[in-house]
């Protein structure tokens, strides 16, 4: 049975790793990733087909299918926009904001790695790949909950993914993947909060203020909690559109940030 809190605990430890690295070595893992995405684009495809014939059986729409559906094309594209990632300056250690006190003193805020991001997401593959390599760009750690209908896809992705890191030197659990779409580890998840440091559920109301009202009255409230819509019982962070950054995707995915600023000069 899965153990989300050694998950967890794993996650961590790779993360303290990951905030120490270089750019050359966080790239090098990037490219190393869309490697490994091309030298294993026929399983990737295999266990994408057993998704979506489930699918089919299941009676999922025409339009719902092709958000599941990896095609070769779309797996080249993933790795393509994987390289873009690595070619990106690194945001980590960019000073966000400056001034000078009346003493003189020079202070400054600048960007650091998060930790560990706990990720929920709905039915699209190619998410699982923009979420990873956007986090290990940032020096940070993720654990990955997807959609049921594309269990196996997102697997055979993050085995990719975890193949890679271990050809790059890097700890395997810096990317996780709940391997299970039992509702219950949802909640566990959400209450994972000494390990894990912002959730970012994607998707509209309805999954932002339901995962919000899983997390209510208890420890997981010191979690950081950023969504696409509004928690409507004041919980979390809506993510401003203007903060958006895409990785530029076959099928569009997203990930996005906030930040913060200095309190104004009395």
């Amino acid at each position: 049975m899965i153990n989300l809190t050694q998950m967890g605990k794993n996650a961590k430890a790779a993360s303290r790793i990951l905030a120490t690295l270089s750019s050359a070595e966080k790239n090098t893992a990037l490219y190393a990733i869309a490697d490994e995405i091309e030298a294993q684009a026929d399983l990737i495809l295999a266990e994408n087909e057993k998704d979506i014939a489930e699918g089919k059986q299941a009676g999922l729409s025409q339009a719902i299918l092709d958000r599941l559906l990896l095609t070769e094309k779309r797996i080249f594209a993933l790795a393509a926009d994987t390289r873009k990632v690595a070619a990106l300056p690194d945001p980590v250690g960019s000073v966000i904001d400056a001034r000078v006190l009346p003493n003189g003193l020079r202070l400054s805020k600048r960007r650091i790695p998060i930790g560990v991001l706990g990720v929920i997401y709905e039915a699209r593959p190619n998410v699982t790949i923009d979420i990873a390599v956007l986090s290990l760009k940032t020096g940070n750690a993720a654990i990955l909950r997807g959609g049921k209908e594309t269990l196996r896809s997102n697997l055979v992705l993050v085995k990719v993914i975890q193949s890679a890191l271990e050809k790059a030197g890097l700890p395997l659990n810096a990317i996780q993947m709940i391997d299970t779409p039992d509702r219950a580890l949802v909640r566990e998840f959400l209450r994972l909060d000494r390990y894990v440091d912002m959730l970012i559920p994607r998707g509209g109301f309805g999954a932002g203020g339901g995962y919000c009202g899983e997390c209510e009255g208890t420890a997981s409230q010191r979690v950081q909690c950023f969504g696409y819509a509004p928690c409507p019982r004041g919980g979390g962070r809506e993510i401003p559109s203007a903060s958006r950054c895409s990785v530029g995707s076959q099928q569009g995915g997203t990930a996005r940030g906030a930040e913060g600023s200095f309190p104004p000069e009395k």
